[in-house]
């Protein structure tokens, strides 16, 4: 008579790397802080933490007109506890408009070492910023009055560094191209950097289009976004400048790489460099049936693709959903990466639900992190969308964005989690078990094969499971196993034999 011998039937643990997020109730009591200061619309697309805990959100408000699209700059402040900080500005907001009726969004922020922020985006389709001191009142001395807009022939800002002589880099948009702009600590134009303060490159690109950018310790710009090729589609587009705006030609070709996932729509989106100098940029792809992929690559310093990381320098997520559309992640001290995005609901592209997923150091997706490799907001609202993410001092996660319940405009939002270690159950279908050291699995984890070490003699048969228990791989006498076409995760293993034996329990992980 055949005898089964199951290597996990009914199985919880504590996986090795595994962890997940859970919503920090001492933030707000429900761990998520909504800024309900605007009667029509706010929409965030970024934040700020201070030293002192203060979690700072700026994007824009609407101002209701039956002609034009009117928004202004927007600002709101938290306590460390999520209460509103109402000694900030007026009533824990600040509100700033360029003209009555233009766009005027914030879309990157930057606190200076004095403790003043400073605002960066667009108004009136160029490059606009405003400063604020530490109590949210405008900082007359920088700009015009607080404000600084800069005539380049129309563009915008995405993103903002404040130098470590004060000065202030931009990253945006300008003259269809991508642009760098610096400014001295009073608002004026660095004229020593590239040409009369601005520098701009990619003119010969189809459709350049950029994101955010990132620093090297020695002073380098890297920006990424993306751009147009008429034989392979939207591309990532990966740029390098020297610290005085020019174009490093040392980087690539000519100063730019360009990656094909192999589809259609690819889109950078944020740009990490590592203490090795190799540099990570992470954005979407689509995959065969058209839904929108997290996604990642890494160049060498040189850039050119790192061929240890994911599948020859670049990854692309496993999962069935829809849509995922990626807009932020975060390096970890340790390399791994948490990626932020948003889930379209059955291909509504008006709701949404915020997903995180990480992202192992060797390019591998972490599909044991959380609810196999993905976390979802789980509170009832008919919209939420993430924008940004950072992670405080004490390795807690700070998550930016805006919801919308039904009937009510959206609002600003902040949600904050605690990493903690996830525990996994697994079910099989048989009741009972007991283990037998006798039978291994090495190596573990795994790479590209593993050997199935046991006493067993005769015919068998041996079946993978995911940890969904769905079955990835059977096969017939057979001890060892590749393995490498897996997704990274967590596996068990089955074993069918004629002998009479016990059942077992075990399980490896797949890097």
């Amino acid at each position: 008579m055949k005898t089964i011998f199951t290597l996990l039937i009914v199985f919880t643990c504590i996986i090795g790397r595994s962890q997940n997020l859970v919503a920090d109730s001492t933030f707000n009591g429900t761990g998520m802080a909504i800024a309900t200061s605007e009667s029509t619309a706010a929409f965030c697309n970024s934040m700020l933490y201070q030293p002192d805990g203060k979690i700072v959100l700026v994007g824009n408000y609407l101002i209701p007109h039956p002609v034009f699209h009117i928004t202004g700059f927007l600002t709101y402040r938290f306590h460390s506890t999520g209460a509103n900080d109402t000694l900030y500005g007026d009533s824990s907001r600040t509100r700033t408009k360029f003209y009555p009726f233009t766009e005027d969004d914030v879309l990157a922020t930057a606190l200076q070492s004095d403790g003043k922020i400073v605002l960066a985006g667009v108004a009136a389709q160029n490059f606009a910023m405003a400063r604020y001191r530490p109590n949210g009142i405008i900082d007359s001395t920088f700009g015009n009055n607080g404000t600084v807009e800069s005539l380049y022939g129309g563009g915008y800002v995405k993103d903002i560094r404040i130098l470590s002589n004060g000065s202030i880099l931009v990253a945006g948009k300008c003259g269809g191209a991508f642009a760098l702009a610096q400014y001295f600590p009073s608002g004026l134009p660095d004229t020593n950097f590239g040409i009369n303060g601005l520098s701009i490159a990619g003119t010969n690109l189809n459709s350049p289009e950029p994101s955010l950018m990132e620093l090297q310790p020695d002073g380098k710009i890297i920006m990424v976004g993306q751009c147009w090729d008429n034989a392979t589609g939207n591309d990532w587009l990966i740029m390098r400048f020297k610290p005085n705006g020019v174009i490093d030609s040392t980087f690539g070709t000519n100063g730019m790489t360009t990656i094909d996932f192999g589809t259609i729509y690819d889109y950078a989106v944020k740009v990490h460099v590592r203490s090795n100098g190799k540099i990570v940029v992470t954005g979407n792809t689509t995959a065969a049936n058209g839904s929108y992929k997290f996604a990642a690559a890494e160049l060498l310093p040189n850039g050119t693709l790192n061929s240890s990381f994911g599948n020859g320098g670049k990854i692309i997520e496993n999962s069935t959903a829809d849509h995922n559309f990626l807009y932020s992640s975060l390096l970890l001290s340790n390399g791994d990466l948490y990626l932020s995005g948003n889930l379209k609901v059955n291909k509504d592209f008006l709701k949404s639900i915020p997903v995180v997923m990480k992202l192992n150091a060797n390019g591998q997706f972490n599909y044991s992190f959380a609810n196999n490799g993905y976390y979802h907001l789980t509170q009832n609202y008919n919209t939420v969308s993430y924008s940004n993410m950072l992670q405080q001092p004490n390795g807690k996660l700070l998550i930016c964005g805006y919801y919308a319940q039904p009937g009510y405009g959206p609002q600003m939002m902040v949600s904050r989690y605690k990493i903690v270690a996830a525990t996994t159950t697994v079910n099989t279908g048989v009741d009972e078990f007991k283990k037998n050291d006798k039978v291994t699995v090495f190596p573990n984890p795994a790479n590209n094969f593993i050997q199935i070490g046991s006493n067993i003699t005769g015919e068998f048969d041996v079946t993978l499971f995911d940890i969904e228990g769905k079955t990835v791989y059977k096969s017939r006498n057979e001890k060892r196993i590749n393995v490498s076409g897996l997704s990274a995760g967590v596996y068990f293993i089955k074993l069918e034999t004629e002998e009479k034996g016990v059942v077992y329990s075990t399980k490896f992980i797949k890097q």
